[in-house]
């Protein structure tokens, strides 16, 4: 970020000034937001209640999705069936501000810290889609915010990019085999106390892309086909989820880092990590569903990235910030992306 922006976005929280959503010049990506509701019709969750295994209370069944963090030790799921009611989870978890964020049209899963220079902002839920993505608005400014770029591209905060936190979209299952102490945010005690059925399933089944066409059609996978997306500032790379379930571990290089892109069939998950371990570079193999690397021949979690027998026991590959999405969203908004395709062998 430039100093002098930096300056500047100080300067107006100091004098109190609230910029008012759409003022001024409207740039481009303002005037393509549709708007489908008034703004908090759909309402955040600011105050997260969690229930725990040592609750006793079954809320959930090992089949449900879930996005899950884990930061400074402090696991927490937060059940796909609230956030499709309610698509932003403002919370703090291992000492970091953070937001959880779901768009059903899009299928995108992103966690966002909310700290922005020296404060936390507070998401809302706008009532506007840009390219069938949830448009969310941060309450300091009133800024508006692409979900699934992490951008501000209307308001006092234009330009400004949050940064991501690594998560994964899996089941609950599947998250709690890694973290069996994981805290879950309760379906009893948020705001509307009935949660058991997924009201976005029918669009999930159809053939429908989003409530408009979209922008740009990409040919080079199906329209919602799921895909596990990795953007950085100069490029952005898919992996589909149709080839990771023939190859399920995938190793490509982004930017001069190695890394490796797990799929877990049981789940249906698909992480990408670093591939590098203590300094050395790590490859791997998949035998009867479980995971090896090549070079000790220890045992992986491809969930969780930890190695669970062998010589690496415990050690953990770094998690990278990858976005479940449905190929029409992320394609629509980075048309530029590859496509992972495995290398021709003769």
């Amino acid at each position: 970020m430039k100093g002098g922006l930096a300056l500047r976005l100080l300067q107006q929280w100091v004098s109190g000034i609230v910029v008012r959503l759409g003022a001024g010049a409207k740039p481009a990506r303002f005037r393509e937001v549709i708007h489908i509701l008034p703004k908090d019709a759909i309402s955040a969750i600011d105050e997260p209640v969690f229930f725990g295994k040592q609750d006793g209370v079954l809320q959930m069944t090992e089949s449900e999705q879930v996005i899950g963090v884990e930061i400074n030790g402090d696991a927490r799921a937060y059940p796909v069936q609230i956030l499709s009611v309610h698509e932003i989870v403002n919370d703090v978890v291992g000492g970091i501000p953070i937001a959880v964020t779901w768009c059903p049209l899009s299928y995108s899963a992103v966690v966002y810290r909310r700290m922005v220079i020296d404060r936390a902002l507070s998401f809302g839920v706008s009532g506007g889609i840009l390219r069938n993505t949830l448009v969310m608005y941060d309450r300091q400014t009133g800024s508006l915010w692409n979900q699934l770029t992490g951008d501000a591209f209307s308001g006092a905060l234009s330009g400004i990019q949050l940064q991501s936190e690594p998560a994964v979209l899996t089941t609950w299952g599947g998250w709690q085999g890694m973290y069996p102490a994981s805290l879950a945010l309760s379906k009893a005690d948020s705001p509307y106390n009935f949660y058991e059925d997924d009201h976005m399933a029918e669009y999930y089944a159809s053939e429908k892309t989003g409530i408009r066409p979209p922008a740009r059609t990409d040919n080079r996978l199906p329209e919602k086909e799921r895909i596990l997306g990795i953007a950085t500032e100069s490029s952005s790379i898919v992996y589909p989820f149709s080839l990771l379930r023939q190859t399920r571990a995938i190793h490509d290089m982004i930017e001069g880092r190695q890394l490796v892109v797990f799929f877990d069939n049981e789940t249906e998950t698909a992480r990408a990590y670093d591939a590098d371990v203590a300094g050395t570079t790590l490859s791997f193999y998949e035998s009867d569903g479980k995971y090896y690397d090549y070079q000790t021949n220890s045992l992986w979690s491809p969930l969780s990235g930890r190695s669970i027998l062998g010589p690496l026991t415990d050690r953990r590959l770094r998690p990278l910030s990858g976005i479940s999405a449905f190929w029409f969203a992320w394609a629509d908004h980075y048309p530029e992306t590859k496509v992972f395709e495995l290398p021709v062998t003769n």
